[in-house]
């Protein structure tokens, strides 16, 4: 038996859609406002939630957004009744994390078939739309599976459960269109020839937003006239600590690369901004991915070292050819230490286009450690 959650202000509205649903014997439990409903989510999920925005005290877009953040209720199908019926209020409440959206006043049939499209999704929560927890990437773009964000090449974003599903689909599928009816019945599991067309073109474009870098300019999710939307891109490739498995070119690239890799690995765009870092990088030096990624090397190298290294990386990212790729350099450490490294550089190839591998690896020392070097003090780190 399915379980579903209302929360309407309205006492008639709110008994009516409870009576409809448990005609088809589902379980139903109704609240007035959000302040009735929240002591219950820490020990209660429901399969779905219908919820009104118009309510007393908490507003209903407020409420939503605050489940899309955190919590048990985070990943909870939910249908948007509302009066709001403007073009902007439906793609505010598909903003705020809403998964489908239905405008009073609505005939009971239609909101009962939308609830079993629904909860059919949260039968469904162990299933991920990604296999694996770690890095997705593609040429230009990577999205972190376990916390839903994306980086398009230039920033971090986070995404909400539908942006999540909908770039799934689309990077399960890379060049081929896919209709409005196809990501209705993919993404929303509607039933083939039902469901809003228009909640796809906001999906898209809320989507657009964050995986474009001009989002009126699209490169990455096109538009077919009348016929769809693909994903121009190449797929995706999931990697464990980093994006070391994207190094497609030679294939023997990776495991070379990463034997010779004690300190940690990372690569260079032709701007030399980092694109990857891997865990053990970040370990070392300080950063996470978050921390460093669209970050030019410049900034973390310090002046000493900084020119032979940076002429290197722009001969590579324009011939992909570099004479001398060995050099003993000095990195900023995130809490602001020196530490000295020397660096590998080696150029790779990714869809035709030349990148820099930059492999951090111990100085020559004696005990094989790495020194990171203060006005009063030297830390071994290894």
């Amino acid at each position: 038996m399915s379980q579903i959650a209302i929360i309407e202000d309205d006492i008639g509205l709110r008994r009516g859609v409870a009576d409809c649903l448990e005609d088809l014997g589902h379980e139903v439990r109704c609240f007035a406002s959000v302040e009735e409903v929240r002591p219950s989510i820490s020990h209660w999920i429901p399969d779905v939630l219908v919820l009104d925005l118009n309510l007393p005290g908490e507003g209903g877009l407020s409420f939503l957004r605050s489940i899309r953040e955190k919590g048990p209720w985070m990943e909870l199908p939910v249908l948007v009744v509302s009066g709001r019926t403007y073009a902007r209020d439906r793609i505010q409440g598909l903003e705020a994390g809403a998964d489908d959206y239905l405008s009073k006043p609505f005939d009971p049939d239609e909101l009962c078939a939308r609830v079993d499209c629904l909860k059919k999704r949260a039968y469904n929560r162990s299933v991920a739309p990604i296999d694996g927890d770690g890095v997705v990437q593609t040429k230009d773009m990577m999205l972190n599976v376990r916390e839903r964000r994306i980086w398009n090449g230039i920033r971090w974003f986070s995404l909400t459960p539908m942006e999540f599903r909908l770039l799934a689909t689309f990077l399960r599928y890379p060049g081929r269109v896919l209709s409005v009816d196809d990501l209705l019945r993919m993404v929303w599991e509607f039933p083939s020839g039902t469901g809003n067309p228009s909640l796809v073109r906001w999906a898209v474009n809320q989507l657009r937003s964050k995986v474009e870098v001009e989002p009126s300019r699209p490169k990455r999710l096109i538009t077919r006239p009348r016929k769809g939307y693909f994903f121009a891109g190449e797929g995706i490739a999931t990697s464990g600590d980093g994006a070391v498995s994207a190094f497609s070119e030679p294939p023997e690239l990776t495991s070379s690369l990463v034997a010779q890799a004690p300190v940690g690995i990372a690569a260079l765009d032709h701007k030399g901004r980092f694109i990857l870092w891997n865990d053990r990088a970040g370990r070392v030096l300080g950063y996470s991915k978050e921390e460093i990624l669209g970050v030019p090397m410049q900034r973390k190298i310090h002046p000493d070292s900084s020119q032979d290294v940076l002429k290197s990386v722009a001969a590579i990212a324009e011939t992909g050819y570099v004479a001398e790729s060995c050099f003993d350099v000095g990195l900023l450490h995130k809490d602001g230490y020196r530490v000295n490294l020397r660096v590998l550089l080696h150029p790779f190839v990714l869809s035709g286009t030349n990148y820099v591998a930059v492999v951090f690896q111990s100085p020559a020392l004696e005990d094989k450690s790495i020194m990171m070097y203060t006005e009063k003090r030297e830390v071994n780190v290894m």
